[in-house]
């Protein structure tokens, strides 16, 4: 600075202060400035620094200008240098870029960041045209109407990816043009700072570019993951894949094994359609092995991605140079990812170009990749369930045919065990010797136990199978117990044990649910209670096991013995299937080890559970729970009285039409019916049954469920519309009882369903018979019609 600056500036720094009434003090605590500083500021012993003439100036309200302002122009003028000066000393130690262009566009002041950049000496820069760091025609596009709009007085910025001048690597640069007039020869001027932020931009490029692949590969796994057919999905990957990627030509082509092929699953280009399967696949892409890695004799761009199972990117130059061809039209690029899950190539993904310019980046392959893994787990799911859909198809069919051997075998079991258990209690209803009676016992056990194993194998089949399902009827609760009770009364009594029912008053007799099943879990119960007691009993108790409802009754049941009990170890696994205490227990009592796993799945089925509690020498007690609804009294009873051997003498024995294609049992049906005092008519076939209908009335008719020609569902259907039209039937409404070998609420469903009044299983219990005959039967009185002529 001048040396006659500092007087000049006390002298004007006085005067505009003294103009202002401001003192001192004042004054340097609006300047934010010690009154020690101000005072040798006045007083000339000190030269002001640029920064405090600013606040100073902005402190009295005035301007800089003002206060150095003076007549003497060459003193002006130093000031104006040495601010110039003083300016460029804080611009060199910038790295940004700044200069200061005039209105000719020419550079007037650059900071040395210039000529680093552009390896020019400071003279040969200043002076020259504006837009050395860029081409001609991008200045006079992008920078000179910026630089005008800024000689109006426009602050302006601009930034974007250039050229370096010298390297000609891209950079990115942010530029900011901001108008300023020279203060001696009020000329506007341009001042320009260009930042360099290559690595922030490319950073930040990064992070969006990182952004839309994740957005892009979290809408394809959506899409994946909601879609149920796999053909769905591809064309929407390809849009959603064609928003980063060129995908005007997109196909995705799948291994098939089984048929040793590559399939094009999805072609979306309008210059490849109807893409021919690549076939021998085996042969044209082996396994891998350091030994053919390099091998390219398949030829084939598809198949070289699936024996490598990494991705590919050839131009049409490499494909003539090499002979590789991919299907379709010769492209000018073509890009191919595997589809891979695992270690296993599942197919390709594929894209290609036809432009002579096009290119694809790494960063497109890196996209295909995970796209194409994502389309991968897809696929495997997709396959993976259409094989577990396929192999429950394979075990529905074999559980089918499973039930239907088992149905099968149960019906040839159960027809002649009918036989054995009618004759046997035929014979036993005569006068035979003692030791006849007791042969005749031991068949009838024996022929019962083997009927309650084949029921206990039926009912783990449909266990197994889930398709055991309940019953939701009214039943007397309290008949229910003492006919269990009284079934096992001989047992009991021959090995000297008593068996008590201990049923609480508080408990309804008349619930909703499944009687038979609820009779099946207690019989078992009761029934190995009984096996391993040898002295003492079994008590039976049935409680609340919590209050009842208007909607449900929940009970507690427990069977108590006094028998050998077992180690807390052996009653985890006491309830699993075909399981027993330990093997000798099998061997010393028998059994199959179902009875009390059929009883815990009836339980469960029931919305109970089951548990046990027993020591060794000490007994056991099981107890379960189950829930039933409120029932109503039903006119059905445990035990109803058979008729008398012989029909009253004022009254015509019944007339009963057998239908039924067993001599066995037509032999064994007609001897307890003309036992039991009913007249019989017997017909072979459904086909039979509705031509003695036609001709002559019933009083009940016995229906076997399967029989040739036409079987028993079906003709009790004929029936109850009115039979044939060229041969109705004289009365529909006659009771008809299903009488069938197969045990199953199926068979007993669709007998009801087609009009049938009861359901009897075989072996037939014939006092159950009586009793269902003696309720379905019309009034006695009436004479029956006689037999048709022979």
């Amino acid at each position: 600075m001048n040396i006659r600056t500092p007087l000049i500036f006390c002298e004007n720094l006085r005067r505009v202060r003294q103009q202002a009434s401001l003192d001192l003090p004042g004054t340097a605590r609006r300047a934010a400035m010690d009154s020690d500083r101000l005072r040798a500021l006045e007083a000339g012993t000190s030269d002001p620094s640029l920064s405090e003439i600013c606040a100073l100036a902005q402190a009295l309200g005035t301007t800089a200008a003002a206060l150095v302002a003076h007549d003497d122009a060459q003193a002006k003028a130093a000031w104006d240098k040495e601010e110039i000066r003083r300016l460029e000393r804080a611009w060199s130690s910038t790295p940004d870029l700044i200069c200061v262009i005039d209105r000719d566009l020419r550079y007037v002041l650059v900071n040395d960041a210039y000529p680093a950049l552009l390896g020019i000496p400071r003279e040969r820069i200043l002076g020259t045209p504006a837009g050395l760091l860029l081409p001609a025609a991008t200045f006079e596009r992008e920078a000179k109407p910026r630089l005008l709009r800024c000689l109006g007085g426009e602050t302006v910025e601009w930034q974007g990816w250039f050229d370096h001048p010298r390297t000609r690597e891209q950079i990115f640069c942010v530029c900011r043009f901001m108008p300023w007039t020279d203060p001696v020869t009020k000329a506007p001027h341009v001042i320009i700072i260009i930042r360099e932020q290559t690595a922030q931009q490319r950073m930040l490029e990064n992070l969006r570019e990182s952004e839309k692949t994740t957005s892009l590969l979290f809408r394809v796994s959506n899409i994946i993951a909601g879609s149920g057919e796999t053909e769905e999905v591809y064309p929407i990957i390809r849009r959603i894949l064609g928003e980063v990627i060129p995908t005007e030509h997109f196909y995705v082509a799948l291994v098939d094994h089984r048929h040793d092929r590559l399939d094009f699953a999805y072609v979306a280009s309008d210059r490849d359609r109807d893409l021919p399967p690549v076939e021998r696949l085996s042969r044209l892409a082996p396994p891998l092995s350091k030994d053919n890695f390099g091998d390219f004799k398949c030829g084939n761009l598809l198949t070289e991605v699936i024996r490598t199972a990494h991705p590919l990117c050839v131009t049409r130059k490499v494909m003539r140079m090499t002979g590789m061809a991919c299907p379709g039209a010769l492209p000018e690029v073509w890009m191919g990812v595997p589809i891979r899950v695992r270690q296993e190539v599942l197919g390709v993904m594929a894209v290609k170009q036809f432009d002579r310019h096009a290119r694809y980046a790494k960063k497109d392959m890196d996209i295909m990749l995970s796209v194409a893994e994502q389309l991968a787990y897809g696929v495997d799911r997709r396959r993976t369930m259409a094989d577990l859909r396929a192999a429950k198809v394979e075990a529905d069919r074999a559980n089918r045919a499973k039930s239907d051997f088992l149905a099968g075998m149960s019906h040839e079991i159960r027809t002649p065990l009918n036989a054995v258990l009618g004759l046997a209690d035929l014979l036993l209803a005569s006068r035979l010797e003692p030791e006849q009676i007791d042969y005749l016992e031991t068949i009838r056990d024996s022929a019962r136990h083997l009927l309650t194993v084949v029921g206990d194998i039926l009912d783990l089949s449909k266990i197994e199978a889930r398709r055991l399902d309940l019953e939701d009827i009214d039943f007397d609760l309290s008949g229910v117990l003492r006919s269990t009770v009284k079934t096992f009364g001989t047992m009991a009594a021959k090995k000297g044990l008593w068996l008590n029912l201990d049923l609480s008053p508080s408990v309804p007799r008349h619930l909703r649910g499944d009687p038979n099943r609820l009779r099946q879990i207690i019989i078992n119960l009761v029934g190995n209670a009984l096996k391993f007691t040898e002295s003492g009993g079994v008590t039976i108790r049935v409680a609340h096991a919590e209050p009842a409802t208007k909607t449900k009754v929940v009970l507690r049941f427990e069977v108590t013995d006094t028998g050998i009990g077992l180690p807390r170890q052996q009653s985890a696994t006491l309830f699993n299937m075909f399981r027993q205490a330990d093997a000798s227990t099998a061997r010393k009592y028998g059994g199959t080890g179902l009875g009390l796993a059929i009883s815990r799945q009836l339980v469960e089925l029931m919305g109970g559970s089951i548990e046990v509690s027993s020591a060794p020498n000490k007994g056991s007690t099981f107890r379960f729970t189950a829930v039933f609804a409120p029932g109503r009294p039903t006119l059905k009873t445990a035990n109803i009285p058979a008729p008398a051997a012989n029909a009253p003498a004022d009254r015509a024995p019944a007339y009963i039409l057998l239908a039924e294609d067993n001599p066995v049992n037509v032999k064994l049906a007609g001897a307890h019916l003309q036992k039991l005092g009913y007249r019989l008519s017997v017909a072979q076939s459904g086909v039979q049954a509705l031509e003695a209908l036609a001709r002559e009335r019933f009083d009940l008719v016995l229906m076997d469920v399967e029989m040739p020609g036409m079987d028993g569902v079906t003709a009790s259907g004929i029936i109850r519309t009115g039979g044939p039209a060229d041969h109705p039937v004289l009365d529909p409404d006659v009771p008809i009882v299903a009488v069938t070998a197969h045990a199953s609420p199926e068979v007993r469903r669709r007998c009801l369903e087609a009009g049938m009044d009861e359901y009897l299983t075989k072996p037939i219990n014939f006092a159950e018979l009586a009793a269902i005959i003696q309720r379905l039967l019309p009034s006695q009185g009436k004479t029956p019609p006689a037999p048709p002529p022979a």
